[in-house]
């Protein structure tokens, strides 16, 4: 979901109208906008590394307790990321298939995901020209900073993440002069990153890029 809104302030809006053309110049004119995604997990089968039917078949775990593997992100004690709340009840809850048998296809969710991107921008007119203006932007990515990572392994490491896949927060600011008023345009660009609030990586690894700055002609 997307979404564009300009903000109800400074000269001809609902609020502040009526301060003086400084203050508009500041604080009027601003718009916002935003991209908004949301989805559940994806089921997906605990490994059981057993070949019950044929050698190159990996047979999936025999679900023998669905309570036992509830969800409960957290970080163990060895500093591994885990995801079902107790990894003794989720390794209990699955077994071994028997020769000639299968397990359970499905039988765990994985994490669900939400991210959200916001924009800030506001256009700026340059001093004796009616036609000429500058836009001033801010862009922010994974905006709450929110990890997603794929499903556990197996049951040896029950629970244990493989990868992060999310990118950590950043943000970007530019000021520019629209392509249709001129040939070229000029980026001011600060790009920054935050650690997700859950990282794969173990403690101390994880460290903020440092920013960058880019001047575009």
């Amino acid at each position: 979901m997307n979404y564009i809104y300009d903000l109800p302030f400074g000269h001809g809006k609902h609020f502040l109208h009526n301060v003086p053309a400084w203050a508009d110049a500041i604080l009027g004119g601003w718009s916002t906008s935003g991209l908004i995604n949301w989805r559940t997990g994806y089921p997906f089968n605990i490994r059981t590394g057993s070949f019950p039917t044929a050698f190159t078949l990996d047979a999936p775990a025999v679900l023998l307790n669905s309570a036992g593997l509830k969800p409960g992100i957290h970080t163990d004690s060895g500093g591994a990321l885990q995801y079902f709340a107790s990894q003794s009840a989720a390794i209990a809850a699955v077994g071994f298939p028997f020769g000639g048998g299968t397990g359970n296809r499905n039988a765990a969710t994985g994490p669900g995901f939400s991210s959200v991107d916001m924009g800030l921008w506001k256009s700026l007119k340059v001093p004796g020209s009616e036609r000429q203006h500058f836009i001033l932007r801010l862009d922010t990515f994974n905006t709450f900073n929110h990890p997603f990572s794929t499903g556990p392994i197996k049951p040896s490491s029950t629970g244990r993440h493989r990868l992060l896949l999310t990118t950590p927060a950043s943000s970007e600011s530019s000021l520019r002069q629209p392509v249709s008023h001129a040939s070229s345009k000029w980026r001011f660009v600060t790009n920054s990153s935050q650690p997700s609030s859950h990282s794969a990586k173990k403690k101390g690894e994880a460290a903020v890029q440092p920013p960058l700055f880019i001047l575009q002609p």
